[in-house]
């Protein structure tokens, strides 16, 4: 199936770009993108993934032309 990928500026995925259609398996979650972009397990937990403009969990199951949004937040003082 095809989804929309979008991530905030502070984070670099050389393999897709912003706004690029991608390709995943049906029922593919964030968290399968976010392996799929060569994001480390350990670092995955620090990004909230947005579906379709909806705040969602790492496993919530995607659907055919959803938009995912990979947001990390950042800190500082």
């Amino acid at each position: 199936m095809k989804i929309t990928l979008t991530y905030n500026g502070v984070m670099q995925i050389p393999r897709f770009a912003r706004g690029e259609e991608i390709n995943v398996a049906d029922g593919a979650t964030p968290a399968d993108v976010m392996t799929l972009c060569e994001i480390k397990p350990d670092h995955q937990k620090y990004i909230i993934p947005f579906i379709n403009n909806q705040e969602a969990r790492a496993g919530t199951p995607m659907k055919e032309k959803d938009e995912l949004s990979l947001f990390l937040p950042l800190g500082g003082g």
